[in-house]
């Protein structure tokens, strides 16, 4: 299984760029009679998109975007390079949610699962690609978020990931560095753990929004958070996003998109990132140090690099975090 997950990235590249080769006027016209793509089959993901933008998502980056977005971790990150267990990105947590939806890790997905499955069954698509489809959908929703390469064909799951396989943002970051190493991830790609917690509280904590500072009344900082922040392995990556959206978006993307083929064999798919939206550009992700706080409060820990210069916000110190609307 390690072996046909390596073989998958290393062509992956081959892939693309023979694609996007193909001159615009010589692809073909999609049923619709206004869709050109360059491999026909993607034509039916085209309507299958806009009825998630519509039927699932409501056509807003909310708490069912960040659900779909958050399931599509949950459901491939089962998967080792090293034993025998999990199907990765096979739509487990959907075949087999009567064992997973179980595993403390995957609290709160069931809301997800019972939008996903009976809209997977409804279009005849397997729940490995309408996590993963589904993910880069509902990031084109999002503001700021990258366009993630997207290959849809893979089969349904045959047995359930084992407990434990998920991170636990309680864990120590050492344990959490050997899961995600044991799944195919380097220290340096952990933020993509890190980075999809934030879609427990949509609109609350976000990618990119992990405090250094001690978080105020009605916010929540997860302990993993805190600890990556301050880890030698890992906070000099951590700092290298402040201020720095490009950057965070480009390796997420292209971790995002190694996660999507966790146990996949990508001669056996098809690659239809091109009916995935751009999403909306990001607007206010200028960090700051808040009103009533200095850069002494900052509790920096890459030694590598000096943590950026930030501006301070004027006015009364902030003492809590305004209440997420409603989406």
């Amino acid at each position: 299984m390690a072996s046909s997950a390596l073989l998958s990235f290393a062509l992956i590249a081959s892939v693309a760029r023979f694609a996007a080769a193909v001159p615009l006027e010589e692809r073909g016209l999609c049923p619709d009679g206004v869709t050109k793509v360059r491999n026909l089959q993607c034509c039916k993901w085209v309507g299958i998109r806009d009825a998630l933008i519509s039927d699932v998502f409501e056509g807003v980056c909310g708490e069912a975007a960040h659900s779909t977005v958050r399931i599509a971790f949950h459901d491939a990150i089962g998967f080792s390079t090293t034993q025998s267990f999990g199907g990765g990105a096979d739509g487990s947590m959907i075949q087999f949610g009567d064992t997973e939806l179980l595993y403390a890790a995957n609290a709160g997905i069931d809301d997800i699962v019972g939008d996903l499955q009976p809209f997977a069954d409804a279009h005849g698509i397997s729940y490995g690609d309408v996590i993963q489809f589904g993910s880069s959908v509902a990031l084109s929703l999002c503001p700021g978020a990258p366009v993630v390469k997207t290959y849809v064909g893979r089969k349904n799951a045959t047995a359930a990931a084992p407990d434990g396989t998920v991170p636990d943002p309680f864990n120590p970051v050492g344990q959490i560095l050997a899961r995600m190493k044991d799944a195919g991830f380097s220290p340096a790609e952990v933020y993509l753990e890190v980075l999809l917690k934030g879609s427990h509280v949509p609109g609350a904590v976000g990618p990119g929004q992990g405090e250094v500072v001690s978080p105020f009344e009605g916010e929540f900082r997860l302990q993993s958070d805190a600890a990556f922040a301050r880890d030698s392995r890992t906070a000099c990556t951590w700092q290298s996003f402040v201020n720095n959206q490009a950057l965070m978006a480009t390796r997420f993307k292209n971790a995002m998109a190694k996660l999507g083929l966790l146990g996949q064999d990508v001669t056996t798919l098809a690659d239809c990132t091109e009916v995935i939206p751009a999403a909306p550009p990001a607007t206010g992700n200028t960090a700051i140090i808040p009103a009533g706080k200095t850069s002494a409060d900052i509790e920096a820990a890459c030694v590598a690099t000096a943590f950026p210069a930030l501006p301070t916000a004027t006015g009364d110190p902030l003492t809590r975090v305004p209440p997420v609307p409603p989406q």
